[in-house]
């Protein structure tokens, strides 16, 4: 691991009461939070014209227990999203958002901000639930706008097949967000027995629970709701997610607060269902993510 000290702006710690490690990183184009845990951007905020808007929004009720996924942020799905296929006891959206990532490298300039990148390789723990060899690496560019880096390098001799999805969360007041860029998409409706449907609203609004699969987008999305600057997504990643809990699934999930499902909502982007990736050996595929305001 490098050397956090000889790197201006960037202070190594672990949250009170947890073992979660975490890094911050200051600057004077933004401040976050970083885990080591899944490479999981826990905060971002930027520092425009002098005032500091989080993007990311991160639940209160999180206990940060050692590989326990943690609610909010950008955890990432990886190597499947939702429920394992034929393993019910396999954990929910993979393995990489609840595993300890490597940082391998670390850099800083006034005009570029900060830039960290963390890996992840195959063990013994994760070929038992996905037997494959595989490296990951994910560089966060911490700046005016956050920018993930994600790469998925197959090491082993054989293809292998994964989905993956940065699950990002953000602060909203759901009774009148917009969601907008999904206009005449077709989407899968997780509410409804996955039932194919098309988006035949200009923009997505929140009146109920909302749970949708994008297999395939443009990958360019606008968040809106009152009293906040809007929230800016870009990925080259064919797919996108749109949820809120709404009230009865909010009271079902302990690490989120009964009513907390008014102040957030996720816009995810990745490689799902239909666009799930099929790798072959010593190939690599590479994605981005953009956000700003």
């Amino acid at each position: 691991m490098p050397d956090l000290k000889q790197v201006e702006g960037l202070t190594a710690s672990v949250l009170p009461r947890s073992n979660i490690a975490v890094i911050e990183v200051d600057n004077p184009l933004c401040y976050a939070v970083i885990s080591l845990q899944g490479a999981q951007v826990l905060k971002f905020q930027t520092k425009k014209d002098a005032i500091s808007q989080d993007l990311l929004w991160l639940s209160d009720l999180n206990q940060y227990q050692l590989g326990k996924a943690i609610r909010g942020g950008i955890p990432l799905c990886f190597p499947w999203f939702g429920g394992h296929k034929t393993q019910k006891n396999y954990p929910s959206h993979g393995f990489a958002r609840c595993l300890p990532w490597q940082l391998s490298d670390v850099s800083y300039t006034e005009q570029a901000g900060h830039e960290l990148t963390f890996k992840l390789e195959d063990t013994v723990y994760t070929r038992s639930l996905w037997n494959h060899s595989f490296l990951l690496q994910m560089k966060i560019s911490c700046k005016e706008e956050l920018t993930l880096h994600f790469e998925v390098v197959n090491t082993g001799d054989t293809d292998f097949e994964y989905e993956f999805a940065w699950h990002s969360y953000f602060p909203a007041d759901i009774h009148s967000a917009k969601v907008k860029g999904l206009f005449n998409y077709q989407y899968i409706d997780q509410l409804q027995d996955m039932k194919i449907c098309l988006q035949i609203e200009q923009d997505i609004e929140f009146i109920s629970e909302v749970d949708r699969i994008y297999p395939k987008t443009h990958g360019k999305f606008e968040i809106q709701s009152d009293q906040q600057e809007p929230i800016f997504l870009k990925s080259n990643a064919s797919s996108a997610v749109v949820w809120n809990p709404w009230v009865d699934k909010a009271q079902r999930l302990v690490d989120v607060a009964d009513d907390a499902w008014q102040n957030f909502l996720c816009v995810e982007s990745g490689q799902i269902k239909s666009a799930s990736v099929k790798l072959a050996p010593s190939r690599s595929a590479y994605y981005e993510l953009v956000i700003s305001n």
